[in-house]
């Protein structure tokens, strides 16, 4: 007779007299070695009805934890998923208040950074006063001198910047005295060839520098640069050339009435103020400077005197 056909033929009162022992052994406050001892002891015993019982519940117990070990299984999988997720969200979490914590610090920063004083617009008065200094310079007279009037000449007409005069070749500056405009290679946002035209005043000041190109021409081609050494193909460093500049400037401007606040950008100042004065177009200004913004354009201008805003006022009665 298999174990099967045995089972089912064991009367309830046996299986429920096992069950009592077992839940009694279970039940009891004995260690658990000790009741291992006594259920091995009741499995001995040879009754069929225990071991039987038994085994059947192992069988459970076993199957019981193969279930609970895949639901673990697929729990650990799922942790490991939403460990995955949640870490990924803390970084970009973390690059969020990185970079918050960057720009308030920038905040703070500009906020607190030393203010230089506002520099002052370079006017026509000015200007030729820095040129009429240029010829008591021990190198007044030579291509170093020739340069300098030559670049003073187009910050003022262009309102170029000095890094987009560094670039500049010598059939361009050809095309400037012939026709009138030139084509520069803007140095920050906005158009890579942008025309700057020049005024009727602009045309008499270039003019007026023809002798200088020609002593530039002496020693260069129309393919070369115009701002570099006297014998070299190689533009000027644009911080050298720059603080060569303001440094000529800073001496001359404490000659000048007023002592005003001088430097290479006070060009690019006066050019913007002047031709907003001029045509009173703020969009024009914008477009003839190469501004991408007009409030860029708007932070350069200069406020307007008593007699300039009357002078306006009049024209709009008129």
């Amino acid at each position: 007779m298999d174990q099967t056909t045995y089972l089912t033929k064991q009367t309830p009162e046996t299986i429920d007299n096992v069950k009592i022992k077992l839940k009694k052994i279970i039940n009891s406050e004995n260690k658990t070695e000790t009741k291992i001892t006594a259920i091995l002891a009741l499995i001995v015993e040879d009754q069929s009805e225990t071991q039987s019982l038994i085994k059947r519940g192992f069988t459970g117990i076993v199957l019981q934890n193969n279930t609970l070990f895949e639901q673990n299984r697929k729990l650990r999988e799922e942790i490991a998923v939403l460990n995955e997720q949640l870490s990924v969200v803390a970084n970009k979490l973390q690059e969020k208040l990185d970079q918050e914590r960057l720009v308030n610090e920038y905040r703070i920063k500009r906020k607190s950074r030393k203010r230089l004083p506002k520099r002052d617009p370079i006017t026509k008065k000015s200007y030729n006063f820095l040129i009429s200094e240029t010829y008591t310079l021990n190198y007044g007279k030579t291509f170093r001198g020739a340069r300098l009037r030559l670049a003073l000449s187009l910050l003022l007409v262009t309102g170029v910047r000095i890094s987009e005069l560094l670039p500049l070749k010598i059939y361009q500056i050809k095309t400037l005295f012939a026709k009138h405009w030139i084509a520069i290679d803007r140095a920050k946002r906005g158009s890579s060839s942008h025309k700057a035209f020049l005024t009727q005043e602009g045309q008499r000041i270039i003019q007026e520098r023809l002798s200088d190109l020609e002593i530039i021409l002496l020693s260069k081609n129309d393919d070369s640069y115009i701002f570099t050494a006297e014998f070299s193909d190689k533009p000027l460093d644009r911080e050298a050339f720059n603080r060569l500049i303001n440094q000529f400037i800073r001496n001359c401007s404490g000659k000048l009435e007023g002592n005003p606040n001088l430097k290479s950008h006070s060009f690019r100042i006066g050019f913007i103020s002047q031709l907003w004065k001029d045509t009173n177009d703020i969009e024009f200004v914008r477009q003839s400077i190469g501004h991408t913004k007009i409030d860029t354009t708007s932070k350069y201008i200069a406020n307007l005197s008593d007699r300039e805003r009357k002078a306006r006022m009049d024209e709009l009665v008129n």
